[in-house]
């Protein structure tokens, strides 16, 4: 199979809703090595830093060529919808706001956003309302462990956080560092009741292991 490494043209595909831009740039492909009874997959990416290809074998990274790329036999192919004007000048926009933004804990107000969804901004036409519904608790504070919470959040300033919400909509709106001090006393209180009643047990049935 023959593809193209850039400007797909879907045109004649899509209907007219689609807009009047329908080239896709290829992203990744999936090639698989071995037959029907086996073998095994290997991905290659074109990297959103420096525009290279990148073969992905297990835990084997290695730079490949575009020509390397162009002669493999793909399984699966990943293109994306290059972006008009408008779109790319949006992504760079919010991109540099972020890369620039110094938070200020003690002064500005500030939100944050997650990273899950940055990634559909910078890579899906659409990318849909903004979903925080996995890293919020019922009180609309952060409700993820402060370990994790920089490769989930980013922090970015209340005026894109409005730009953004007020677009694609979306929330709910987080904006303290910390985790949710009432969820973390029910998870303090939970985890008695459960020591406690594992003693319990314990006490009362000597076979229990």
């Amino acid at each position: 199979v023959d593809f193209p490494l850039t400007d797909l043209d879907m045109g004649p595909f899509t209907k007219d809703s689609a807009g009047p831009r329908a080239l896709y740039d290829l992203l990744a492909v999936v090639e698989h090595r071995g037959g029907l009874q086996g073998g095994h997959y290997v991905a290659y990416v074109r990297s959103a830093l420096d525009g290279g290809w990148y073969e992905y074998d297990d835990t084997r990274v290695e730079p490949v060529s575009e020509d390397y790329v162009q002669g493999l036999e793909g399984y699966m192919l990943f293109y994306r919808l290059q972006p008009d004007e408008e779109k790319s000048e949006e992504r760079k926009r919010v991109s540099d706001e972020i890369r620039s933004y110094q938070p200020d804990l003690d002064g500005d107000l500030v939100c944050y956003l997650s990273r899950l969804w940055l990634l559909r901004f910078h890579n899906i036409q659409r990318p849909g309302p903004i979903d925080h519904s996995m890293f919020a608790c019922a009180h609309n504070k952060i409700h993820v462990k402060d370990q994790e919470k920089n490769g989930k959040l980013v922090p970015i300033p209340l005026s894109l956080w409005n730009t953004l919400v007020n677009k694609y909509g979306g929330g709910p709106k987080l904006t303290s560092p910390i985790q949710c001090g009432k969820c973390l006393k029910a998870e303090a209180e939970l985890n008695r009741r459960r020591d406690h009643e594992h003693h319990i047990v314990h006490e009362s049935d000597k076979t229990y292991v």
